[in-house]
């Protein structure tokens, strides 16, 4: 995590845990309890969306884009859209179904 998104890793330190990592480079805060920090960092993180762009989304936007789709293929449904021959309205593009 380090080696690939050094700022990245230093605001996640700063946002969730108010840790400067200079703290790493002095020794103040050791290596190992640094590494299980960073391991631990939840998943709105920036450091997780560096490194795997799905990441980009929390669970809770994931479960409001599955019900916008729901709901819009309820309304598509229920006006007869079926028999009708309309399409159905594009989902919701996330994270999940673009290209790591």
């Amino acid at each position: 995590m380090l080696a690939t998104a050094p700022d990245a890793l230093e605001a996640d330190f700063q946002r969730f845990y108010g840790l400067n990592t200079d703290l790493i480079w002095t020794g103040e805060l050791p290596a190992n309890r640094a590494a299980a920090l960073a391991a631990n960092l939840p998943r709105q993180s920036i450091i997780w969306q560096k490194l795997n762009p799905r990441l980009a989304w929390d669970d809770q936007t994931y479960l409001l884009a599955d019900i916008r789709d729901s709901l819009a293929f309820l309304a598509w449904e229920n006006q007869g859209s079926l028999t009708q021959g309309r399409a159905l309205a594009r989902t919701t593009p996330t994270p999940r179904h673009r290209p790591a």
